[in-house]
């Protein structure tokens, strides 16, 4: 299965391709995108191109998609973002779980994901499971 949701948002602030992103408000009361900037906080998805500020960026909401990744994720692991919208383990106690850990095989194993690399997450449609800002 491939299957990946996108929608298309307003940046908000320059957005990093693979990085995860969150809904933010402008001054006009309108919804934007900015960079995922608090570990375990609520996010729409993962950018699948970099964006000015301003400008329209896809999204990742649901399924299949690349994130760089700030730690070292074994298959099937928790994953929720970092300070910088990377990808990091998710303490399941206080950290929005948005999704898991599903690298590609290579030669018929699959390995964990390394800190500093891009990986290939599944993205949960119904993330952002904790009442935390």
């Amino acid at each position: 299965m491939s299957k990946t949701d996108t929608i298309l948002v307003a940046a908000g602030e320059a957005i990093t391709q693979y990085r995860f992103v969150k809904v933010a408000v402008d001054g006009s009361g309108n919804g934007t995108a900015e960079m995922g900037d608090s570990n375990g906080e609520k996010c729409i998805g993962v950018a699948t191109a970099a964006a000015a500020s301003g400008e329209e960026v896809l999204v990742a909401t649901a399924g299949y998609t690349l994130v760089d990744f700030a730690e070292n994720a074994p298959l099937g692991a928790d994953i929720t973002t970092d300070t910088a919208g990377k990808a990091i383990l998710a303490d399941t106690a206080t950290h929005n779980i948005l999704g898991y850990a599903a690298p590609e095989p290579v030669d018929g194993t699959t390995a964990q994901i390394a800190s500093g690399t891009r990986g290939r997450v599944y993205l949960y449609a119904n993330k952002n499971v904790l009442d935390i800002a």
